[in-house]
């Protein structure tokens, strides 16, 4: 027997006498030495709170653990009442949320991208009709979500409630397992140990008068087997604990497992859901919300050929070709101011002159003569050079007179005055040419010479003349200010049109 066990069990009076007697008896004296002699022995005997002691036990020997386990579960039956309740709320919301659902997406897709606008998938803004329309057809394959609920949460939740109940009633009648007699064997054992007190006091008394059924090794024995009884009683009801606890804590993990698997269920369709719309989202985030707000327009317009390309830029006057343009007996030799004497009166009159191959022609402006009509032609051919102002003259001026032969103008006498003497020597000189050359000659003078302009012409060397021209009161007016002030050079056409009202659309209501 170890020096631990279940006999070691001695009460002060009893160490006291066994220390007391006399080594007479060497076993007793051995024996007390080493079993009641320990200080730490006597502490196991008399506490009853530690786990040594033999009035102490681990487990409740009162008291209804299987009520205590049946009202827990029970609340957990109430929980999954209301989840039931709760699934089912939520099911009821997937099937009308399913039938909106498909009435969006008949709607959508009774909607139709007109033809004049880019087709779905050619990256207009119907592109967002296509993407939509994807988007319900997949909510509409997610109306199963309402059955999924009842299959999968709502079917599982309900049978594992009925379980439970069944599950409760068992624990219930598990009761009956928890009757025990540990406490009836933990007084057998305090009486036992009882009477191995009064064998070691009566040795201790007189060791010559101690009977066979007395001796305190018998009696010790007689502890030790009623200690194994209520041990034995003890570990059958902690089994019982355990396997009570063990069986409680599978069955609430079923329990909690199962109600795991009915979020886990929501929340993978409530996943589905929002990835859907994410991804439909940024489909139209990267789509037809990212085009350029003129992209349709920009497409239309270059589609149709009853519109012109924005890009393309006006023509002008001067950049168009025609049959003819570039003729020499169409060409503009000279061109600039000049004045001319009045037939009746004592002044000059300003005007812009141009010269063509065959043709002085008189215009009031410089601006845009090809609106105007001449006030005054004269064909070359029927008229004659005549004299030309010497340097130094105060007024610079040359005369053309007309040919008795003439068919206008016979015999008519122009006079035309300059505002430089190097001018009218330049104007002198080209009509001098175009009146005294003719054929390839003159077409040949003509396109060495077209377009020149007054002012820019060289004056020329020697040039014949009938004689010095005579002065009049006219003359000494000097050269018109404000004829100066028409331009030398004709402008560029203006290729402006017209003023006229344009259509425009007024947005003024539409305005955001």
């Amino acid at each position: 027997m170890p020096p631990d066990g279940p006999g070691a069990v001695l009460n002060d009076d009893a160490k006291a006498g066994l220390s007391s007697s006399s080594g007479a008896n060497g076993q007793a004296t051995t024996l007390g030495r080493g079993r009641i002699v320990d200080h730490e022995e006597k502490m196991v005997v008399g506490d009853e709170d530690n786990i040594r002691s033999i009035y102490f036990t681990p487990v409740p020997t009162t008291g209804a653990p299987t009520e205590d386990l049946a009202d827990r579960f029970q609340v957990w039956r109430k929980v999954l009442k209301d989840l039931i309740t709760y699934y089912r709320d939520v099911q009821l919301s997937y099937e009308t949320r399913s039938k909106s659902i498909v009435k969006l997406s008949n709607v959508m897709g009774n909607i139709v991208s007109p033809a004049v606008l880019l087709a779905e998938g050619e990256g207009g803004i119907s592109d967002a009709n296509h993407i939509l329309r994807d988007f319900h057809k997949r909510s509409v394959a997610e109306s199963s979500k309402a059955r999924e609920i009842e299959e999968d949460v709502i079917v599982q939740l309900t049978g594992l409630r009925a379980d439970l109940y069944q599950k409760i009633k068992e624990i219930k009648n598990l009761s009956g397992d928890f009757k025990n007699s540990v406490e009836k064997e933990m007084e057998a054992t305090r009486r036992a140990v009882q009477g191995l007190r009064d064998a070691l006091q009566h040795v201790d008394a007189d060791p010559n008068t101690a009977s066979a059924k007395q001796d305190p090794f018998l009696v010790r024995l007689a502890v030790e087997r009623q200690i194994e009884r209520q041990i034995e009683e003890e570990n059958y009801l902690h089994r019982a604990y355990l396997n009570l606890e063990g069986s409680g804590r599978e069955l609430e993990s079923i329990v909690v497992g199962e109600i795991q698997k009915s979020y886990n269920a929501l929340s993978g369709i409530m996943r589905r859901e929002a990835d859907d719309a994410l991804d439909t989202v940024e489909r139209l985030r990267t789509g037809p919300l990212a085009i350029a707000k003129d992209h349709e327009w920009r497409v239309f317009v270059e589609d149709n050929p009853q519109f012109i390309d924005p890009k393309l830029s006006l023509r002008n006057v001067e950049g168009i070709e025609y049959p003819g343009k570039y003729h020499h007996a169409a060409a503009e030799v000279r061109a600039g101011m000049l004045e001319r004497k009045s037939k009746y009166l004592k002044s000059y009159t300003p005007g812009w002159y141009v010269l063509s191959p065959t043709h002085l022609h008189e215009f009031k402006s410089a601006d845009r003569i090809q609106s105007q009509n001449p006030v005054m032609s004269l064909f070359l051919p029927d008229q004659k050079l005549g004299t030309h102002s010497q340097p130094g003259s105060s007024s610079h001026k040359f005369i053309l007179k007309g040919r008795q032969s003439g068919a206008m103008h016979r015999g008519h006498s122009w006079v035309f005055r300059a505002e430089s003497y190097e001018t009218m020597l330049s104007w002198y000189r080209e009509i001098k040419s175009l009146t005294e050359t003719t054929g390839e000659e003159r077409n040949a003078y003509v396109r060495r010479h077209a377009r020149s302009v007054s002012g820019q012409s060289q004056a020329p060397g020697s040039i014949d003349s009938d004689g010095a021209m005579d002065e009049d009161e006219a003359d000494e007016t000097p050269y018109s200010a404000a004829a100066s002030s028409i331009i030398l050079e004709p402008p560029k056409p203006d290729t402006t049109p017209a003023e006229r009202p344009l259509p425009v659309i007024v947005l003024s209501r539409i305005d955001t």
